[in-house]
């Protein structure tokens, strides 16, 4: 226990780097904790383990992620029942500028950004292609 206490307090202000899964888990169980053993991608976890996930992030000044992993993310929520997917995706979108910082490769070049703008972004950019 000591030793992810101080793995913790070396990166509390670099911030956690967190995937799909995750992540997912942790949106939907903001979303709505008892959803997380009836939906089919986060049925696998248990809310006591999204409670502890959620103890987790409270730890880091920032949550870091990619726009790669929130497509995913968008894509994989698309299996919620057809009338929560509205709701849910409002509470994303409200979600996604507490997550603090995105890192964004392109072309060998790393772009450090506000995670809302860079997300925004690449969905303004498919759509106008």
């Amino acid at each position: 226990m000591d030793y992810l206490i101080d793995l913790i307090g070396l990166y509390k202000a670099k911030g956690l780097l967190i995937d799909t899964n995750l992540l997912l888990l942790y949106f939907i169980g903001t979303y709505d904790p008892d959803r997380i053993p009836r939906f089919k991608r986060t049925m696998s976890f248990t809310v006591d383990e999204f409670l502890l996930l959620d103890a987790i992030f409270t730890n880091f000044d920032k949550v870091i992620t990619t726009p790669n992993i929130l497509t995913e993310i968008s894509n994989l929520s698309g299996q919620l029942p057809g009338d929560l997917r509205p709701h849910f995706y409002d509470d994303f979108a409200k979600r996604i500028p507490q997550i603090g910082r995105a890192i964004c490769v392109q072309r060998k070049n790393l772009v450090v950004g506000s995670l809302q703008q860079v997300w925004l972004n690449r969905l303004w950019n498919r759509r106008h292609r």
